[in-house]
């Protein structure tokens, strides 16, 4: 084999396994951000992923009851009409973290019209940890659907 063609099959074996490094790597949340890559992501329009990225890393925050997130609320509330439905649908996950914030409280409400069937069932749940049963029926809907095809199929289907 050659010089050359063994340096060919070099770099294609290295482009093998740096690609999906690569890939993994752009796609994966559980990279720590700083405070300032947080408030980056989070405004960064052109990258709905960079924001669930920021979200993602808040929700960590928000569960180990760092303070620091607060800092970041009033930008959560603004996200629950962001176009893209998967950042709202974390948006909603993410508010019902912290039940102490009520413009949180308010906001999952609103999110409750929500044009996403998701969207809609999050908000539902993070009122729940606010004590507030308005979202009770998107809860109870799948369920009760589910049992009407019981009923008219027989068990099992």
């Amino acid at each position: 084999m050659s010089a050359r063609n063994r340096f060919l099959f070099f770099l294609v074996a290295w482009l093998i396994v740096l690609m999906p490094f690569l890939f993994w790597w752009s796609t994966w949340f559980g990279r720590h951000l700083s405070d300032q890559q947080i408030g980056e992501y989070l405004n960064d329009a052109k990258h709905p992923r960079h924001i669930q990225h920021a979200l993602v890393q808040l929700g960590e925050r928000m569960e180990h009851h760092d303070v620091s997130a607060a800092s970041w609320y009033p930008e959560l509330v603004l996200l629950s009409s962001y176009p893209v439905e998967e950042v709202r649908n974390t948006d909603a996950w993410l508010m019902g973290l912290d039940t102490s914030y009520a413009a949180f409280h308010e906001t999952l409400l609103k999110m409750l019209q929500d044009s996403s069937t998701m969207v809609r069932g999050n908000a539902a749940l993070s009122l729940v940890r606010f004590g507030d049963a308005s979202g009770r029926a998107q809860i109870v809907r799948p369920i009760a659907a589910r049992q009407n095809r019981r009923s008219k199929y027989g068990p099992g289907r």
